[in-house]
């Protein structure tokens, strides 16, 4: 009887993991959807009619499936670094300003040192690398702030939002602006050699579906097979706890 119940509960656990994950999953999403119902009931709109307009706006074609992947990638990736914060019971308001300063430490290594070099997979490479540490270092202020300062990281990360984006301001409208134009419509493209060495169907890259998809199995193995990835998430399901096992908060 004993032996029994021994191979009875290591299954009956993973089934409430399983069924726990659904429901961290799916209940928000039927909440979400329901509240969307009753108020497109009160507006008499057509459910049907609507999410078959959602659809097809995203998907009817070949160019609007390209379209929309383009603008799922870097959302994606900036999703993966928000698992780390959210696994530790952290909110990350402050991503949107950590993808921006990321993007000007990219985009600075790309203006300063690829135009006049014949080496440019090596510096696409290194702003990608110089686009982590700089959404890293953004972070790492809030996280300052949080640990020495007391200050929530929600509002930490707010006012770096908008710091973030006062420092796009400056570069457009100061050093990074373009000639001739008075706008704020960005800076110099690119020239072509920086590209993404790929297949590009009208304004798509398959570059970035492959590597989001790498981004994604890579991060899901981490919280999976690796003792750091379980530490996290120890952490975020009971500090107190964590911290009587040897960990640090």
């Amino acid at each position: 009887m004993l032996l029994k119940l021994e191979k009875l509960l290591p299954e009956r656990g993973n089934m409430v993991n399983i069924l726990r994950s659904i429901m961290k999953t799916g209940l928000p999403l039927l909440v979400v959807l329901f509240l969307f119902f009753i108020f497109l009931y009160v507006l008499q709109i057509s459910f049907f009619d609507v999410f078959s307009n959602l659809f097809m706006g995203a998907f009817g074609s070949f160019n609007k499936t390209a379209n929309t992947l383009r603008a799922w990638i870097p959302l994606v990736i900036c999703a993966c670094g928000l698992v780390f914060t959210f696994k530790i019971s952290l909110w990350n308001i402050g991503v949107e300003g950590q993808m921006i300063i990321g993007a000007v430490f990219g985009t600075a290594v790309l203006k300063t040192f690829a135009p006049e070099s014949n080496l440019s997979l090596v510096y696409v490479a290194v702003s990608i690398i110089a686009g982590f540490c700089g959404g890293a270092l953004w972070a790492i202020i809030a996280g300052l702030l949080k640990v020495k300062g007391g200050v929530h990281e929600i509002f930490s990360g707010l006012g770096l939002n908008f710091l973030a984006q006062a420092i796009v301001l400056w570069l457009v409208f100061g050093p990074w602006k373009r000639s001739g134009i008075a706008s704020m419509s960005g800076t110099e493209m690119f020239c072509e050699k920086l590209w993404f060495p790929d297949i590009y169907i009208k304004g798509f890259s398959v570059t970035g579906l492959i590597l989001v998809l790498f981004i994604i199995i890579t991060i899901t193995l981490f919280f999976k097979i690796t003792k750091t990835g379980l530490c996290l998430e120890a952490v975020g399901n009971n500090s107190k706890a964590a911290f009587l096992f040897g960990l640090s908060p």
